[in-house]
Protein backbone atom coordinates (compact mmCIF):
# COMPACT_ATOMS: atom_id res chain seq x y z
CA UNK A 1 0.00 0.00 0.00
CA UNK A 2 1.24 3.47 -0.82
CA UNK A 3 1.03 6.60 1.35
CA UNK A 4 -1.56 8.05 -1.16
CA UNK A 5 -3.48 5.20 -1.04
CA UNK A 6 -3.74 5.49 3.21
CA UNK A 7 -4.17 9.02 3.45
CA UNK A 8 -7.34 8.55 1.10
CA UNK A 9 -9.05 5.96 3.29
CA UNK A 10 -10.00 8.49 6.17
CA UNK A 11 -11.10 10.62 4.27
CA UNK A 12 -13.38 8.06 2.00
CA UNK A 13 -14.65 6.92 5.84
CA UNK A 14 -15.38 10.34 6.94
CA UNK A 15 -17.39 10.73 3.18
CA UNK A 16 -19.19 7.15 4.10
CA UNK A 17 -19.91 8.11 7.79
CA UNK A 18 -21.69 11.24 6.05
CA UNK A 19 -23.21 9.82 3.09
CA UNK A 20 -24.63 7.02 5.69
CA UNK A 21 -26.28 9.33 8.16
CA UNK A 22 -28.23 10.95 5.40
CA UNK A 23 -29.64 7.91 4.46
CA UNK A 24 -30.71 6.84 8.00
CA UNK A 25 -32.15 10.81 7.93
CA UNK A 26 -34.13 10.02 4.91
CA UNK A 27 -35.38 6.91 6.01
CA UNK A 28 -36.55 8.41 9.44
CA UNK A 29 -38.13 11.23 7.53
CA UNK A 30 -40.21 8.69 5.32
CA UNK A 31 -40.68 6.12 8.23
CA UNK A 32 -42.14 8.63 10.17
CA UNK A 33 -44.14 10.33 7.36
CA UNK A 34 -45.24 6.62 6.63
CA UNK A 35 -46.78 6.22 9.94
CA UNK A 36 -48.16 10.06 10.25
CA UNK A 37 -50.33 8.64 7.10
CA UNK A 38 -51.07 5.67 9.22
CA UNK A 39 -52.69 7.16 12.19
CA UNK A 40 -54.37 9.77 9.61
CA UNK A 41 -56.25 6.91 7.47
CA UNK A 42 -57.05 4.70 10.36
CA UNK A 43 -57.84 7.47 13.38
CA UNK A 44 -58.61 10.91 11.43
CA UNK A 45 -59.79 12.60 14.60
CA UNK A 46 -56.75 12.11 16.47
CA UNK A 47 -54.91 12.67 13.72
CA UNK A 48 -56.67 16.38 13.79
CA UNK A 49 -56.19 16.64 16.92
CA UNK A 50 -52.38 16.10 17.21
CA UNK A 51 -51.73 18.31 14.08
CA UNK A 52 -53.83 21.30 16.15
CA UNK A 53 -51.90 20.87 19.32
CA UNK A 54 -48.85 21.17 16.70
CA UNK A 55 -49.89 23.88 15.42
CA UNK A 56 -50.00 25.48 19.08
CA UNK A 57 -46.53 24.61 19.55
CA UNK A 58 -47.03 21.39 21.34
CA UNK A 59 -44.12 18.60 21.06
CA UNK A 60 -45.41 15.77 18.59
CA UNK A 61 -44.83 13.32 21.10
CA UNK A 62 -46.59 15.53 24.01
CA UNK A 63 -49.51 16.14 21.32
CA UNK A 64 -49.80 12.05 20.63
CA UNK A 65 -49.73 11.01 23.89
CA UNK A 66 -52.69 13.45 24.69
CA UNK A 67 -54.81 12.73 22.06
CA UNK A 68 -54.37 9.07 23.29
CA UNK A 69 -56.62 10.31 26.23
CA UNK A 70 -59.59 11.22 24.50
CA UNK A 71 -62.56 9.01 23.72
CA UNK A 72 -63.28 7.20 20.23
CA UNK A 73 -66.87 7.91 20.39
CA UNK A 74 -66.60 11.71 20.68
CA UNK A 75 -67.21 14.32 17.77
CA UNK A 76 -64.68 16.30 16.77
CA UNK A 77 -65.44 19.51 18.42
CA UNK A 78 -66.06 17.46 22.03
CA UNK A 79 -62.51 15.86 21.49
CA UNK A 80 -61.18 19.79 20.79
CA UNK A 81 -62.68 20.65 23.97
CA UNK A 82 -61.23 18.07 26.30
CA UNK A 83 -58.38 18.58 25.01
CA UNK A 84 -58.47 22.40 25.45
CA UNK A 85 -59.68 21.49 28.97
CA UNK A 86 -56.72 18.90 29.58
CA UNK A 87 -53.96 21.37 28.36
CA UNK A 88 -56.11 24.24 31.24
CA UNK A 89 -55.57 22.08 33.93
CA UNK A 90 -52.08 21.24 33.37
CA UNK A 91 -51.18 24.73 33.67
CA UNK A 92 -50.69 26.01 37.35
CA UNK A 93 -51.61 29.92 37.63
CA UNK A 94 -51.82 31.79 40.87
CA UNK A 95 -54.56 34.30 41.23
CA UNK A 96 -52.08 37.07 42.78
CA UNK A 97 -52.51 40.43 41.06
CA UNK A 98 -48.83 41.57 40.13
CA UNK A 99 -50.21 45.33 39.37
CA UNK A 100 -51.14 45.15 43.52
CA UNK A 101 -48.06 43.62 44.29
CA UNK A 102 -45.55 45.21 42.41
CA UNK A 103 -41.99 44.20 41.93
CA UNK A 104 -40.03 42.76 39.44
CA UNK A 105 -40.89 40.32 37.12
CA UNK A 106 -39.03 38.72 33.55
CA UNK A 107 -41.17 37.56 31.02
CA UNK A 108 -39.11 34.81 29.24
CA UNK A 109 -40.23 32.79 26.36
CA UNK A 110 -39.61 32.21 22.30
CA UNK A 111 -40.25 34.46 19.29
CA UNK A 112 -44.04 35.05 19.06
CA UNK A 113 -45.66 33.70 22.03
CA UNK A 114 -46.86 37.63 23.30
CA UNK A 115 -44.00 38.82 25.52
CA UNK A 116 -43.75 42.28 24.37
CA UNK A 117 -47.97 42.66 24.27
CA UNK A 118 -47.63 41.55 27.41
CA UNK A 119 -45.43 43.94 29.24
CA UNK A 120 -47.36 47.07 27.05
CA UNK A 121 -50.42 46.21 28.59
CA UNK A 122 -48.79 45.15 31.86
CA UNK A 123 -47.10 48.81 31.71
CA UNK A 124 -50.24 51.12 30.17
CA UNK A 125 -52.56 48.98 33.44
CA UNK A 126 -49.36 50.26 35.62
CA UNK A 127 -49.39 53.93 34.63
CA UNK A 128 -53.09 54.16 34.58
CA UNK A 129 -53.36 52.83 38.23
CA UNK A 130 -50.17 54.41 39.77
CA UNK A 131 -48.82 56.49 37.17
CA UNK A 132 -46.44 56.73 34.29
CA UNK A 133 -43.93 57.84 36.63
CA UNK A 134 -44.28 54.77 38.67
CA UNK A 135 -43.87 51.98 35.81
CA UNK A 136 -40.07 51.41 34.79
CA UNK A 137 -39.09 48.72 31.70
CA UNK A 138 -35.82 47.58 31.49
CA UNK A 139 -34.61 44.99 28.48
CA UNK A 140 -32.04 43.07 27.50
CA UNK A 141 -33.19 42.97 23.80
CA UNK A 142 -30.59 43.83 21.14
CA UNK A 143 -33.18 43.73 18.39
CA UNK A 144 -35.71 46.65 18.95
CA UNK A 145 -38.17 46.24 15.99
CA UNK A 146 -41.06 47.88 18.45
CA UNK A 147 -38.66 51.17 18.65
CA UNK A 148 -38.81 51.84 14.90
Amino acid sequence: MTKANTAAKPDEMTSMREEMNAIRQLLEHQVSGLMQQDMARRDPTRACLTDRLQGMGIDAEVAEQMACFIPDDVSRKEAWNALLSMVVNQMHTTNNDILRQGGVYALVGPTGVGKTTTVAKLAALGAQKYGADKVALITTDTYRIGAY
